[in-house]
């Protein structure tokens, strides 16, 4: 199984930002995405965005509808054994020059390395040559699969 993980800022795009000048290529990207995931970091990330934007229980309906799904899969990376090893886990990312937010979700998708054919973000410079699969931006992962 080969899966295309998906990072906030797409989904954010999809759920809140849909005047975002790059909404179209973004939707376009969803549906032609076959098997698509993310970490519960990004998840958890999504949820705070929507709370922010909308309040009310629009985060927690968008957080239960991506836990139930069968179409996509949510990414939980192991939980370490204690502070010490978490903190020595981020540390190795936080060391590669990215943001804590960012150290946690490449940590999990370094976890599913095997299952993941990609990472796909709008925010290609922050995880580019950090991870251990390839980045790609929405268009360029269209580009490269032939859909664009």
């Amino acid at each position: 199984m080969s899966l295309v993980a998906i990072d906030t800022d797409v989904l954010a795009i999809h759920h809140i930002f849909t005047w975002d000048k790059r909404y179209h290529i973004n939707e376009e990207f969803l549906r032609k995405v076959s098997k698509p995931a993310t970490t519960i970091h990004n998840l958890l990330e999504l949820v705070s965005i929507v709370f922010r934007a909308y309040r009310g229980d629009k985060g927690m309906e968008i957080y239960k509808a991506y836990m139930l799904s069968r179409e996509w899969s949510i990414l939980f990376p192991d939980i370490p054994s204690g502070w010490n090893e978490y903190c020595e886990k981020v540390f190795s990312y936080l060391r590669k020059g990215m943001s804590y937010g960012d150290a946690v979700i490449a940590w999990a998708i370094d976890e599913y390395s095997d299952l993941i054919d990609s990472f796909v973000t709008w925010n290609k410079k922050d995880f580019e040559d950090r991870l251990e699969v390839v980045v790609y931006t929405p268009e360029e992962w269209l580009k490269n699969t032939g859909y664009l």
